[in-house]
C-alpha cells in the first residue's frame, strides 16, 4: 500500500519515494488530480483519493512543439495537450501556463525556448503567436502576483 504520492519540481512522480516509471499511471494520477479545500491537491479515483504533496507545480511542460498550426505541449506526465488559451505568465524568468488552476503549469527551460520561435515582441504586451492563434506573454513581479 502506497503511504504517500509526492510531484517533484520537475514534474515526475513519486509513490513512497520511488518514481513512477509506468507512464500511464502517471498520466492517470494527473488526469484524476484535483484541489481539496484547503488548496492542497488530492488524486480521486472512483470512491478513493489519496493526498498528494507537490513540490512546486503540479503539472510541468517538458516541451512545446508546432503541430498544424498551433502548438502542442507535451507535459513531463506523459500527457501530450493543445497550448491552452490564455496568457503565458512569467513570474520573474519562470514562465508559467494554467491547465486546470491558474499558473499551475511550469515552462521547462526547454519548452521557454521552444516557444519563443513564436514571440511577437513588437506589440505591448509581448505575444506568442502561431498559425491564428496568440497567447498574450504577462510579467509578474514575484510570486504575490501569481
Amino acid at each position: 500500500m502506497v503511504s504517500i504520492l509526492r510531484i517533484d519540481k520537475e514534474g515526475t512522480w513519486y509513490a513512497d519515494y520511488n518514481p513512477i516509471i509506468h507512464r500511464k499511471i502517471s498520466m492517470l494520477f494527473a488526469e484524476n488530480l484535483q484541489k481539496d479545500e484547503n488548496g492542497g491537491f488530492l488524486v480521486c479515483l472512483g470512491n478513493e483519493s489519496m493526498p498528494v504533496e507537490v513540490e512546486e507545480t503540479p503539472f510541468v511542460a517538458a516541451e512545446v512543439v508546432p503541430e498544424d498550426g498551433t502548438l502542442r505541449v507535451l507535459l513531463a506526465d506523459g500527457r501530450d495537450i493543445e497550448l491552452p488559451d490564455g496568457p503565458v505568465n512569467l513570474v520573474g524568468d519562470v514562465p508559467y501556463i494554467t491547465l486546470k488552476w491558474p499558473d499551475d503549469t511550469r515552462l521547462s527551460r526547454s519548452a521557454w525556448w521552444s516557444l519563443t520561435n513564436y514571440f511577437e515582441e513588437a506589440d505591448d504586451p509581448e505575444k506568442v503567436i502561431c498559425g491564428q492563434k496568440t497567447w498574450p506573454i504577462i510579467r509578474k513581479k514575484d510570486l504575490a502576483e501569481k
